[in-house]
């Protein structure tokens, strides 16, 4: 337990940093803590009622709880939603894994590894289209938010394939997981295509 809190407070702090680095070139520095802020409270109110009320989802109600903090300061300072998810992403997914890590080395468990591993793919799938998207020639409209946009709908896809094989991991919710996470992985290529549209 101790290594998870010592692993969440260490992940907190890197969330902040990393949402900094990617925003602070577009906005100042009182807006992006402002709203790094309110994704905290939203993910933090959220996840203390998961562990309270809804153990087995925790994974879904913090992550709920953190986008409503999100839009709280997308709205309050009328941000670009898809360069705010799109940090977001970069700033979650290694607080994210760490705490698959741990809870894998705690718990002895080969398929919460599989859970860090997913985790680790996307960073580099994120790291690869950031900087190559542009070049996309499909890729019309050329707007932020393409490779996070993408690396979040190729982790919901990656857990409705791992759901399918095992229900065990305990970020998930036994048979429904599957359709959850596809459903997720449906939104976000969705939002991806309507991206893809605009006109630069």
């Amino acid at each position: 337990m101790a290594f998870l809190v010592i692993a969440n407070v260490f992940g907190m702090l890197l969330f902040i940093f990393l949402f900094w680095r990617r925003l602070k070139e577009d906005y100042s520095s009182d807006i992006i803590f402002s709203t790094a802020l309110t994704t905290l409270l939203g993910l933090g109110v959220a996840l203390f009622i998961a562990l309270y009320v809804f153990p087995k989802y925790w994974f879904w109600i913090t992550f709920v709880g953190a986008s409503i903090g999100m839009l709280v300061g997308v709205v309050k300072y009328n941000l670009r939603i898809y360069e705010v998810i799109e940090g977001m992403v970069i700033s979650l997914l290694p607080w994210l894994g760490l705490v698959y890590l741990v809870m894998a080395v705690s718990s002895r468990s080969a398929i919460v590894l599989v859970g860090f591993a997913i985790v680790l793919l996307c960073l580099v799938i994120y790291g690869v289209l950031n900087k190559y998207y542009k070049g996309f020639s499909w890729y019309k409209s050329g707007k932020v938010g393409f490779a996070g946009i993408t690396t979040l709908g190729v982790y919901f896809l990656a857990r409705a394939v791992v759901a399918i094989a095992s229900s065990d991991m305990l970020s998930f919710i036994g048979k429904y997981e599957v359709v959850v996470s596809a459903l997720a992985t449906f939104v976000c290529f969705a939002a991806l295509f309507r991206l893809s549209k605009k006109a630069v």
